[in-house]
């Protein structure tokens, strides 16, 4: 989303709405997180106290990785930032702006469904498509040496 700074001073407000391509959105995370399709991005731009001001909402279809069982799921988030440049700028491009906020609105442990069950710690089936037929006893642990320790 690239706007001439002055076609805003000399319109006094600029309204743009565009469909940007994933590919000029690069999302880089290492649990390789993408965007399902174009980011639809609205922009109002105005000059106010000096400085050109813009307000853009975008939405867009992400694609990511369930903390627990690893399965891919969609998730859609709509941000919603402001962004000021300076009038001595010659363009306002809001492009980064909108991959920045698109990662600010991702969750911190992204989960399919709030009763995910996870992966089983034995064999690694995926317990929401079923029990894996692992023995049901208690899986030793590191830290069961914890449970004989005496404290005074």
């Amino acid at each position: 989303m690239k706007v001439r700074v002055r076609d805003i001073e000399r319109e006094g407000s600029v309204e743009l709405e565009e469909a940007i391509p994933a590919a000029r959105l690069p999302i880089d995370t290492p649990d390789q997180t993408r965007l399902e399709g174009p980011v639809q991005a609205s922009l109002k731009a105005e000059i106010q106290n000096g400085a050109v001001w813009a307000w853009v909402q975008a939405q867009a279809k992400i694609s990511l990785a369930c903390a627990r069982c690893l399965d891919r799921y969609s998730l859609e988030v709509r941000p919603a930032f402001d962004v000021e440049v300076p009038l001595t700028e010659e363009f306002l491009d809001a492009d980064d702006d909108v991959r920045q906020h698109l990662l600010l609105s991702l969750p911190a442990k992204p989960l399919c469904s709030v009763s995910c069950k996870g992966l089983c710690a034995r064999c690694g089936k995926n317990l929401n498509k079923g029990p894996c037929g692992c023995p049901s006893d208690n899986i030793a642990s590191a830290f069961d040496v914890l449970k004989s320790l005496k404290l005074k």
